[in-house]
């Protein structure tokens, strides 16, 4: 185990002034699944007042990972209207189509401190981080992703595994959303539990990247105070399915 973290590290320092001049873009699928049984009890409860047919088991986005010399960002990928999409998908962009488009987070290379935006119904906040270095376990393991060879890392995330594949061949720390600090760019992630899984879909070295930029629009909050603003409106939301679930029984329309 230590000489593959060894290894790794080695091949890290190695392509170090290779990777000041390094860009690219990576693209991502998420798939999450809907189990309310896992779910926060807000979210759970949000979730129980809709109706049956509208509660959706899993669910996929795609994100982008653009990054340079002095840092990365991921986002939502912007969304093919030639794509085809579920009666699902298409209901949760009629409803959430003008709250915002979805957390934008930036990585500074130089200190490894984040700068996220995230909207809630269309008001946007800023969440500001310092650099955040987890325990990671080398396993050993290697795996060919996306044409990348790729070496197995293990951590704990609120008591949960989360299981990551990073390649030294890409001698940068980066990866989908908040995991970002291994050496090397993470080509895949999932969580033991299947809440989720991300894979790289393609990865394109050597482009013109542009926007690499903290985003600023939004009030500025903590972590806390972000997930209290979140718990309210997601009560909120429940609520108002609640009523308009009432008022369909009644009405026998």
């Amino acid at each position: 185990m230590y000489k593959i973290l060894i290894l790794a590290l080695l091949c890290f320092f190695t392509l170090q002034m290779e990777a000041q001049e390094l860009t690219g873009v990576i693209e991502y699928e998420t798939t999450m699944t809907m189990d309310p049984n896992d779910m926060p009890p807000e979210r759970r409860r949000f979730m129980e007042g809709r109706p049956g047919e509208d509660r959706p088991k899993e669910r996929k986005r795609k994100t982008i990972l653009s990054f340079d010399e002095s840092g990365s960002i991921h986002k939502a990928k912007p969304r093919d209207p030639n794509e085809e999409s579920s009666d699902g998908d298409r209901r949760r962009r009629r409803r959430g189509g003008r709250r915002g488009g979805g957390s934008i987070l930036y990585k500074s290379m130089e200190s490894g401190n984040t700068v996220e935006q995230k909207s809630i119904m269309g008001k946007n906040f800023i969440i500001k981080s310092e650099d955040l270095t987890r325990d990671w376990k080398m396993t050993g393991r290697q795996e060919q992703i996306s044409g990348y060879m790729c070496m197995e890392a293990t951590t704990l995330k609120d008591s949960t595994l989360i299981t990551a594949w990073f390649t030294p061949q890409i001698p940068v720390s980066v990866g989908p959303g908040e995991f970002h600090d291994l050496p090397g760019a993470i080509l895949k992630i999932y969580s033991e539990n299947n809440r989720f899984s991300t894979v790289a879909t393609s990865v394109n070295l050597d482009v013109e990247v542009q926007g690499i930029e903290a985003p600023t629009k939004g009030d500025v909050v903590s972590e806390e105070e972000f997930e209290k603003i979140r718990k309210e409106k997601m009560e909120q939301m429940r609520e108002m399915y609640g009523r308009r679930g009432g008022r369909g029984s009644r009405g026998g329309r």
